[in-house]
């Protein structure tokens, strides 16, 4: 599965939603070290991730599974689902996680529009799963 990485993700950032049991929460005279998130800030993180990541998935499975003849209409989905995530205000910390999940979007509409082209697209989708397969140890270094 080639977004397996990003399925893993949406679980782990499913999990800061709520702190863990026995674990004590940062408090808020807590200083975070610089590119690390609060617990507000990693639950909105989640929360964006989580929402948009599930709306991707199902496109692009979708689209993996719509004749060539008949992508267009995928394409223009996901182009929608990218605007959507581009536009949202993120929490600073998350800058990069934003940005490479934005690359990977754009790399995996890319590939479909070569392949709709009828060019080769292979190197698109295998640089959309790597981006994918490094959202989760940049999510992970956001913890404090």
């Amino acid at each position: 599965m080639r977004y397996l990485p990003l399925v893993l993700l949406l679980g782990l950032l499913a999990g800061c939603r709520s702190p863990i049991a026995g674990i004590a929460g940062p408090t808020a005279t807590a200083t975070l070290a610089p590119g690390k998130c609060s617990m507000e800030d990693r639950e909105k993180v989640s929360a964006l991730v989580t929402d948009q990541g599930k709306v991707w998935e199902d496109a692009i499975n979708l689209a993996s599974s719509t004749p060539r003849i008949q992508l267009a209409s995928q394409i223009a989905e996901l182009q929608r689902i990218r605007r959507a995530v581009e536009t949202q205000v993120w929490p600073t910390c998350a800058a990069k996680v934003k940005a490479i999940l934005l690359d990977m979007m754009n790399e995996t509409i890319t590939g479909f529009t070569e392949f709709l082209a009828q060019r080769p697209a292979d190197k698109h989708f295998t640089r959309a799963g790597t981006l994918a397969e490094s959202l989760l140890p940049e999510t992970k270094a956001l913890i404090p």
